[in-house]
Parts: structure tokens; sequence; C-alpha cells
């Protein structure tokens, strides 16, 4: 991809209609479903053209294929609160952490990624949010390397580039996979976790108060949350507990760009021993340094309570 071409798609998005894929562990924590709703809340910025189910794995999963599998399950509940949630696919991912970095991991999340970005015009990048491991992500460049020019990757993976390392849950998840698309020549925007996205944290009194009993969906993501954090936190947590919105801030540079701080910088080589390493030569990719906590946390939550169609799903 030319230089200046890699450059324009990595400029923050341009006013309109953006065709737009979510790659998701939606079944992993408490933030995937916020980041869903928020993209699905914005139907005159947004086209969901997909959900992709993204592996995971952790104490309360067997497995990366049960992950997988359970984040396509909740998906498809999420999205039957909205009354064009039927019209948006969800496609079951890689069973399976990446082995190489050059051999992908099949799915039908990948075919149809690889579908969706061939058949985007060369003019109208597809955006690819992902707010999970880049199983999914690397395994489609690597079936298909020639999607990079017809797509931009935003990433919520990482820490911050001063935080002492880069063991952050969807980066070590896979780590070959996100070396693979550090070095596709992808356009990349990277919204780091600790130092950055931990930002959108909420008190249970911010939660309790936005959310309860404002409608169904709201109802919904806020007894989702409470599910996560009993399974995580034995016995009663109290009132001074929070929850941080990490995923949110990957839909928030699609949505409202005016609400973050981003440069451009080298594209980073993604060491072993789990640090970034400088390459001043590599290709740029978009650093996203600063979120408006109070802003994004406004729009989202008025949104969310001013949602009047959403029923309760069957």
């Amino acid at each position: 991809m030319e230089e200046s071409t890699r450059i324009c798609r990595l400029a923050p998005p341009p006013d309109g209609l953006l065709d737009v894929v979510l790659d998701t562990d939606m079944a992993n924590e408490a933030d995937d479903p916020f980041a869903l709703a928020y993209l699905m809340l914005y139907p005159a910025r947004v086209r969901l053209r997909a959900v992709l189910a993204a592996p995971f794995f952790h104490d309360r999963v067997e497995s990366p294929r049960q992950g997988m599998e359970a984040s396509a399950v909740e998906s498809e509940r999420l999205l039957r609160f909205f009354p064009n949630g039927g019209s948006v696919p969800v496609y079951r991912g890689s069973p399976a952490f990446l082995q190489s970095e050059t051999e992908p991991v099949p799915s039908e999340a990948v075919e149809r990624l690889v579908a969706l970005a061939l058949a985007q015009p060369a003019d109208r990048p597809l955006y690819v949010v992902a707010i999970a491991a880049l199983t999914n992500i690397a395994s489609a460049l690597l079936r298909c390397p020639e999607i990079a020019e017809r797509i931009v990757v935003v990433w919520l993976g990482g820490h911050a580039r001063d935080w002492p390392d880069t063991r952050e849950f969807n980066l070590i998840s896979d780590p070959a996979a996100a070396r693979v698309v550090f070095g596709s020549g992808v356009p990349l925007v990277q919204l780091p976790c600790r130092g950055v996205a931990s930002h959108l944290i909420c008190s249970r009194a911010e939660l309790e108060f936005a959310l309860r009993d404002k409608n169904p969906l709201c109802d919904e993501l806020l007894a989702w949350m409470l599910r996560v954090l009993r399974a995580e936190t034995p016995g009663d947590p109290g009132l001074f507990w929070s929850r941080t919105l990490w995923d949110v801030a990957a839909s928030t540079w699609l949505l409202r760009p005016d609400l973050t701080g981003s440069l451009l910088v080298p594209t980073p080589l993604l060491a072993p021993e789990g640090y970034y390493a400088s390459a001043p030569a590599r290709p740029p990719m978009r650093y996203v340094y600063f979120l408006q906590r109070d802003g994004i946390l406004a729009d989202l939550f008025t949104r969310l309570a001013d949602f009047s169609c959403a029923e309760s799903p069957q």
C-alpha cells in the first residue's frame, strides 16, 4: 500500500455512513456488550455488516473454542434488543489461537471478513473494530493479504507506549496474531488499555444511576455487568467497586473521534519478551493516547437511556 493512501485511511473517519465489522469476545467480559450497543445506537453513522466471534480463554471456559462459541451466542442474544439487530449476521470465528505467524486458523468468520473486504470499494474502507485477540483478523490477512488494501483495523489491545510491558489480555492471548497484524502493513489504529482505555472507569453508583429501570436494554447491560462481577468476586463487593468499559474506546474512535486524541507513530515491533521495540522505519499507524472520559460516558449513557425501541428478547 502506498504511504499516502495508508496515512489517508489513518485519519479520523470521514463524515457519513461507515461500513463496519465488529470482532468480539462477547462472553469474556462486561464491556463488549456496551461496545456493540454503542455502535448499534448510531444507525446514521454505522452500517454494521457483521459480528465476528473471537476465541478467548481463561479459568471460566474450558478452551478458546468454547469461549468463541459462547461469544457468538451472546452476540446473537444482544442483537435481539435492537429492531435492526436481525439484519446483522454473527459468524463463528477461529476455534484456536495461531500456532505460527504463517498459518491462518480457518473459520466462517475469517472467510466472511475476506469476502466483505474484497467486495468493498477501493475508496471506501471497511472498518474492522477488533476488541479481542487478533486471531480472526490475522487469519484473514494470512488467508488473503490483499484485504489490507480494503480495511482499517481499529484495535483495543496492548498497553500504552510508556507502560513497562505489553502483557494485556487481548495481546498475550494470541501474540502471534498481534505480530501478524502489526507486520502486515494494514492501516492500524491502536487504542491501548492501561494508560488510555483505563480512563473509561465507572463506579457502581454511576452504572446504577445511568442504567437501572431505563429500558430493557439498559437493564440487560446492568445485569450483565453484575453477573460478571459476581463470577469474578466471591461474596458481595459492596458499594465501592468500579468497572472499566475498555472496549467502548474502540467504538468511540469511529463514532466520536472528537472525544479522542491521537497521532501517527511508526508501527512498533512486538518483542517476545513482552514489550514494544522501536522501529522508526516501519509504516505509520495511528496511536490513541487520550480519551475524554466524561464526554464519552455521557454520550453512551444518554443514548442508552433514550433508546425507546428496545424489547426483551424472547
